[in-house]
């Protein structure tokens, strides 16, 4: 007789197990320094006397956009969720494989399927942990640095900045399954992602940049940045960072269950 598998349970242990580990420490430090860097650095950076604040004068008279494009569209937060959420991932599959956990995994029984949503399940909830747990006070500490920034600008652009580290996430899972070395993955991932997000950090320079950069994730999580958040708009953003993760999840699974393992 099967025993039955507590699958929310199994995606909790793994995401205490994550969260409670080097890479969650490293996580956690960076996702500090985030908030952080823009309670308090950035209000310095955006005086007008600084050359940061001269440019990002010239780029928009609103201090509220002026904070979303330098913090959420500018290298601190974009890096820090890039860089943050494979750190849960990276290593999923090809790390059971090398330690030779796969067999008793799946053995529990679950299927290949059901493992590759384990695994992605509790990297998503130990990122929102840290990411939301980070962000959400950082409000509270930013605002009144600028008192024009609204709660639901803020936390709508974290949200799609939220969906971009998914789509980190699946990305990172589908490499995970395709390569043997921790090593290796994690070096394939983060110089991906970096790759990635070269056409939206240039395209303000080119419309050919900025063509490239309507094909990535990264302009759809970034657009409210420098416009204001309206509902529907919003949402199509969001469906369209959520449809372009699927071919990514989907080629992770059928790898996965393509492998004679």
């Amino acid at each position: 007789m099967e025993t039955k598998v507590n699958f929310p349970v199994i995606i909790w242990q793994r995401t205490l197990n994550l969260l409670f580990s080097v890479r969650g420490l490293i996580a956690l430090l960076m996702s500090v320094y985030m908030v952080v860097a823009g309670a308090y650095l950035i209000d310095m950076l955006m005086e007008s006397s600084t050359i940061y604040g001269e440019l990002i004068n010239l780029f928009n008279d609103r201090p509220d956009l002026r904070f979303q494009w330098f913090f959420f569209d500018g290298a601190l937060t974009k890096l820090v969720t890039l860089f943050t959420a494979p750190l849960f991932v990276f290593d999923a599959v090809c790390g059971d494989k090398k330690a030779e956990r796969i067999g008793i995994l799946l053995s529990r029984p679950i299927s290949r399927v059901q493992y590759m949503f384990i695994n992605l399940g509790s990297a998503i909830l130990a990122f929102s942990i840290l990411f939301f747990g980070a962000l959400g006070p950082g409000y509270f500490a930013i605002q009144p640095q600028v008192p024009e920034l609204t709660a639901g600008a803020y936390f709508g652009t974290a949200g799609l900045l939220w969906l971009l580290g998914v789509f980190t996430l699946c990305v990172a899972l589908l490499i995970s399954t395709m390569v043997k070395s921790n090593l290796l993955s994690f070096i394939i991932s983060f110089g991906l992602f970096s790759f990635y997000m070269l056409p939206n950090t240039m395209k303000y320079n080119s419309d050919a940049m900025l063509a490239a950069a309507k094909i990535t994730p990264h302009y759809y999580a970034t657009y409210f940045t420098t416009n204001d958040v309206t509902a529907g708009l919003y949402i199509g953003h969001a469906l369209v960072i959520i449809i372009m993760c699927l071919p990514f999840l989907a080629l992770a699974i059928w790898k996965f269950k393509s492998e004679d393992l």
